[in-house]
Formats: structure tokens, sequence, C-alpha cells
């Protein structure tokens, strides 16, 4: 059994925890509700340049004691930035949560942003942009957020282009933080051998941000673009393609059917699609789905890679599939052995603390409430065949599937592509 508790500090920070006593290992994360997607396009990237800043030196700590703080202890600490959150976390031994906190809250808090350090950072993020765009496996999913976003800003990359960060200025950085990162932005979550009210206490003392803005808002708005279908030619040994849908957002009431969905058309070797594309055909090695969940949409997607005489087999197959969940009759025991499936790959992947602290705060950013273990598998459970039909023709429609191809093959790939199996 866990202990869920949520605190709203006075200066409007949530602090959510899940308390699993029977763990040694703690998980702290500050999350800040702001994205790329929040990211006007000319400063796109500032997110993620802000995220690496915060690791170069307070006004108490050099990078090297921030980097050296956790892992002396034998933790960890890290950052990741998204579409919609940012987030700094770490994961210790239960009796050092005080020295995760703080150090996460003299990083938010008292970051000095050096201009030299800015210098420095900034050729570490164009490094790092580089080697995205030198990797198609990777770069293939920004050129399909471009296709099926379209122009809104959801369809940028995450850690902006060189040209805008070789342009980005210090002072920027400080401003989009002291404007951005305000306290109805920040969730705190933790989750694992935690004292919530201590928890509390140490965040009231340390994270002393002003009242401002109780809950952020979503700055930029899906109006439902018109997706598109691209292609990216360079000399490589594989195409490598992704296709795709907007799909349901993240708190819609349907969405555990989009997660069955994708349990019996791309989730393991027994999926549809693995068995049609590889076992069948052995066009690749891989062929999998995945989803995405944004506050006002989300995406439903088919990734792989294959041989470029193989690219227009291949996605025919792939749309004949999605084609055939949409038109034709799911069997029980089908769904029954998906929700087994996904039910299965939950609990499993539920068993650190690490992965409980994630949940933890994509709820309250998603739901703006928890949702226990017990009624996630509820929830999975009641999916219906005409849930997942609902699903499925909500969400496969011929005129909204966005395809982005990186690879040895030409724009006119595209004509040869029988995209009419998607018709209904």
């Amino acid at each position: 059994m866990t202990d869920y508790k949520k605190t709203v500090l006075p200066n409007g920070v949530r602090v959510v925890t899940e308390g699993m006593p029977h763990l040694k290992s703690a998980s702290i994360g500050i999350w800040v509700d702001i994205g790329s997607r929040d990211e006007a396009n000319s400063e796109n990237g500032i997110c993620h340049f802000i995220e690496h800043m915060l690791f170069k030196g307070t006004e108490s700590r050099t990078a090297l004691e921030i980097a050296s703080a956790l892992e002396s202890l034998g933790g960890n600490l890290n950052a990741f930035t998204s579409r919609e959150q940012t987030c700094f976390y770490a994961r210790v031994i239960d009796e050092h949560l005080p020295a995760a906190v703080d150090i996460l809250t003299d990083m938010l808090m008292n970051s000095t942003l050096a201009a030299h350090h800015v210098e420095k950072e900034r050729n570490v993020i164009i490094d790092e942009i580089n080697d995205v765009l030198d990797t198609p496996s990777d770069h293939v999913h920004d050129l399909f957020s471009r296709a099926i976003w379209t122009d809104h800003t959801l369809g940028n990359p995450i850690m902006g282009t060189t040209e805008l960060i070789s342009a980005m200025t210090r002072n920027e950085l400080a401003e989009f933080m002291k404007t951005k990162y305000t306290s109805g932005r920040i969730v705190v979550a933790a989750a694992g051998h935690v004292d919530h009210d201590r928890l509390v206490e140490m965040l009231q003392e340390k994270l002393l941000l002003e009242t401002e803005n109780p809950l952020a808002a979503i700055q930029t708005e899906y109006s439902g673009e018109t997706p598109k279908r691209t292609v990216s030619s360079r000399e490589s040994n594989q195409t490598h393609i992704c296709l795709g849908f907007p799909g349901y957002r993240y708190a819609h009431p349907n969405k555990f059917a989009t997660l069955v969905l994708h349990s019996i058309l791309g989730a393991g070797m027994s999926s549809r699609l693995f068995q049609a594309v590889r076992e069948e055909l052995g066009f690749a090695y891989s062929v999998y789905t995945y989803q995405d969940y944004y506050r006002d949409c989300g995406t439903f997607c088919v990734c792989l890679s294959t041989d470029d005489k193989k690219v227009v087999q291949s996605t025919d197959v792939i749309l004949t599939e999605i084609a055939r969940i949409r038109d034709e009759n799911v069997s029980q025991s089908e769904l029954e052995s998906a929700q087994q499936q996904l039910k299965g790959n939950l609990v499993l992947g539920l068993e650190g603390s690490s992965s409980r602290m994630n949940r933890l705060a994509r709820h309250e950013l998603g739901y703006n409430r928890y949702e226990s273990l017990e009624d996630t598998l509820s929830n999975i459970e009641k999916v219906t065949l005409d849930d997942l039909n609902e699903a499925a023709v909500s969400i496969f429609k011929f005129d909204r599937c966005a395809a982005a191809f990186l690879g040895p093959v030409k724009e006119s790939v595209l004509d040869e592509i029988a995209w009419k199996n998607l018709s209904s």
C-alpha cells in the first residue's frame, strides 16, 4: 500500500507525495509547468537552455559542488525538458532526502546564470542539437512533430535551433525565468520512503517563491491545424518513418481505450504491427507505436526504419492494419489480452520510487488530482469493445494522418503509398 498526500503552500506551490514505507529510497522532482510549446517562436529552446544553466552554479555552490553533492552520497541528480514541463529531480537513500531538497531548491532559487557559463553551455547545447540532427532515429521525431502540428509551437524542437541558441543572451534567460518560473506553475512531487509533513516544512523554509499565477495557463492552445506528410532526403542505410494522428488530451474520458489500442497495435512482439511488418514480411527490425498526451491534445504515432526499397510496402501494411482495427471488430479475447498486458506493464513499471514520482507529478499537472494505481487498473479493465471502436474511429482518419520520412527516398514516394487504405 502507498500513502498519498497533498499540500498547497501559502505561495501556491503544490506538494504531492506518495509514501512507500517498504522502500529505502526517495525520489523528488521540482516540476515547472512550462515547456517548449509555451515559448514564442523567437525564443524556442529557452526552457531547455535554462534547464542546463541551473546546473552551472548558484550563489553558494559551484557546478562541481552541485554535481558531486548527491553523487557523493550514492544518489543522482538530473533534469529534462518536455513540450509542457521542465523537471529537476533527484533519487537518494531516504535519509539523504534533506540534501536533495537543499540542492534542488538552491538550483531553482539561487542560480547565478553567469555570463561565462552561458557562453560555455551554449556550445554544449549546440553540440546536443547537432547530435540529434546526425542521428536519424532521433531527428525523425522532430520532423514528425512539425508535420503533425505544422505551424503550432508544439511542432518546434524542444532544444530549439542552433541559430536561436546562438543568439540567446543571459538577460533573456534571466527574464524568462523570472516571469515564467512562478509559484503557481510549480509542483514538487516525491515518492518512496518520504515523510510528507517534514518535506512540507523543508520546502516552506527553502522554496521562497513569491505568490503569483495560481495555475499555469495554456499559452498556445491547439486549434486543429491540418497535419502534413513530408519527406527529408538524406544519405543513410535506412529510411526512418513516423506516421500518426492527433489524439486525445491527457484527461480525455476515453484515454484508456487508446492505451489498449496501443497495446494491440504496436506494444511488443505480439502486437499486430510487429507480426505483420517484421514476422510475416521481414521488412523491419523494429516497429512500434507510442502516444503523447498534452493538456488539450495528443498524438498516436507508429515508428519504424526500413530499407528504402521497402518503404512503400511497409507503410501500406501499416495503413492497412490501422484501418483494420478501426473498421473490423476486435475480439473480446484480444481486448482482454491487451488489458492484461497493459496492466502488467504498468504495475512492473511502478515498482520504484522514480516512476512513482513521475506519475504523481503528471497526474497533478494533467488531472489536478491523484489517481491511485488501483483506480488506473480499474479504468483499464472497464474499457469495452465500444470504447475501442469509438477511439479508433475518432483518431484514425485519412485526412488527419501526418507522416515524416527521413532517408534515401524522394518526395515522390508520397504518391506511391496507398493512403486510400485509411479511407472509410
